[in-house]
């Protein structure tokens, strides 16, 4: 007896025919439309989605045309979350900043308004950002002669301050913040007024240390 593997095409299974798309800044409720600008932040790109993962503000699709064929999902660990080149480089929309009286990186041109912020300038003076410290061990010890140890991205270690500048646009450089979670894993986050709106490195979904 043979076997045949017989194929029915004269019917189609629509949810085998999806179309997979990528969310990014243009399916975010502070998307303009009209002027193709995020209402956040400017000279961000908006058809990069790993700028929608970093953004802590991207929520709720604009989904007008409501196409039942379209599948929306964000990007997770299939997709490279390596954001080495991509430093806060950007501003924020609307934001004036005048650089002629500032004291950066000696002091700050912007407050945290946060009560868990403090001011951190580093040993050669060469950036200077704010210390959000959650952790558990908030005075760990960091030995000059080894490395520490490394997170999901080189820019991500457990250190109670950052070991490397940010190298910040100028209007952002009072807004940059070390955040050090619970589990003592450092990254630079972006503040605005007093809130995490932007992250450096975000954590995949399924990292394991």
């Amino acid at each position: 007896m043979n076997l045949q593997l017989v194929v029915d095409n004269t019917h189609s299974d629509k949810n085998n025919h999806r179309n997979t798309k990528v969310k990014t800044c243009r399916d975010c409720i502070f998307y303009d439309q009209i002027t193709e600008l995020c209402g956040v932040f400017n000279n961000v790109n908006l058809d990069d989605p790993r700028t929608a993962k970093r953004c802590m503000e991207f929520s709720e699709w604009n989904q007008e045309d409501n196409d039942d064929d379209v599948t929306y999902e964000l990007i997770e660990d299939e997709f490279s979350l390596e954001f080495e080149d991509d430093d806060f480089l950007f501003e924020i929309m609307g934001d004036k900043f005048s650089e002629e009286n500032s004291k950066y990186p000696l002091e700050p041109d912007l407050p945290s308004n946060r009560e868990d912020a403090i001011w951190y300038i580093a040993p050669d003076q060469a950036f200077g950002c704010w210390i959000i410290n959650h952790s558990k061990k908030k005075f760990a010890v960091i030995d000059p002669n080894k490395e520490v140890k490394k997170g999901w991205s080189t820019k991500v270690y457990k250190s109670p301050y950052p070991l490397h500048n940010h190298n910040s646009s100028v209007p952002l450089r009072s807004r940059m913040a070390w955040f050090v979670d619970e589990d003592g894993w450092g990254q630079y986050v972006l503040l605005v007024n007093g809130k995490i709106d932007m992250l450096n490195e975000p954590r995949p979904k399924n990292w394991k240390s």
